[in-house]
């Protein structure tokens, strides 16, 4: 993600190098910043436990889950990954599959959540999930080579 970032800005600049329209420009350059959020996000998330807590922080903030007290757990299968939702009475939490150690998180949620609501969480197949990373990161090598491709072809 952090190399399709870096494509982003070097195909913005070889757009810029090749006096392409302004328009352009600053929509790529929106592009880019949407991009890098999107990183950075990713890569300063982090999850861990404090007794019966699950506390998710990143640069938007932190919040802290009650396991014992688990209102709901969702699962959202997406193309690229999974995503499951949980919340108590007062905050929800999202986890992505993306995330280091993501099944890890998944059986330490379900040996401290009550039963009946994590049943959900309990048919997440661990080969799907790898099959969704590696469709995900071809995903990712195919758009950089696209970027840096189409970067270099308008320096030339």
């Amino acid at each position: 993600m952090g190399l399709l970032s870096a494509s982003a800005i070097f195909f913005a600049f070889s757009h810029l190098y090749i006096k392409g329209n302004n328009i352009k420009f600053v929509v790529l350059i929106f592009m880019c910043i949407f991009v890098l959020s999107i990183f950075i996000n990713m890569v300063s998330k982090k999850i861990c436990f404090d007794n019966n807590f699950l506390i998710s922080s990143s640069i938007l903030g932190k919040k802290k889950i009650d396991l014992i007290n688990l209102y709901e757990a969702s699962v959202i299968n997406l193309k690229g990954r999974i995503i499951c939702v949980l919340s108590d009475k007062e905050n929800f939490v999202f986890i992505s599959s993306t995330i280091e150690n993501f099944m890890e998180i998944i059986h330490k949620i379900i040996d401290i959540a009550p039963d009946d609501i994590t049943n959900k969480l309990k048919e997440i197949d661990e080969k799907e999930i790898n099959r969704k990373n590696t469709s995900f990161t071809l995903f990712l090598i195919i758009a950089n080579i696209f970027l840096i491709g189409v970067a270099i072809y308008n320096i030339i």
